[in-house]
């Protein structure tokens, strides 16, 4: 069972295909397909912690990955700022469930206060 603070630990290590996906789309898809994962075990967490429903999962899983290019093209813009061991996969994972979260807002109906 996913607990709502569990520590996903995929870390997808492949220095060399980070680069070359600047350059190269079918590069950019294998990332794309590597750091997937993230987003699907990303959404299943937050699935669980917020108590939606499992129907849920495929949609949070989308939108977090609906902002792969734009994590990938501040990651690569600002890749001398990082450590050389800072791989892309939870910085990715970082920027997912940011989407994921922000989806669950636009989902959720607003709780009003009865007195």
């Amino acid at each position: 069972m996913v607990g709502p603070c569990m520590k996903i630990e995929i870390y997808f290590n492949d220095k060399e295909l980070e680069q070359r996906a600047s350059y190269d789309p079918e590069a950019r898809e294998e990332l794309r397909k590597a750091v997937a994962a993230i987003a699907i075990l990303h959404a299943r967490d937050l699935a669980e912690a917020r108590a939606l429903d499992e129907k849920y999962v495929p949609q949070l899983a989308t939108a977090g990955m609906g902002v792969f290019d734009q994590a990938y093209n501040v990651y690569m813009k600002y890749g001398g700022v990082f450590e050389e061991t800072t791989a892309f996969a939870p910085y990715f994972g970082w920027w997912a469930r940011q989407a994921m979260i922000e989806y669950i807002g636009s989902i959720r109906a607003p709780i009003t206060r009865v007195e």
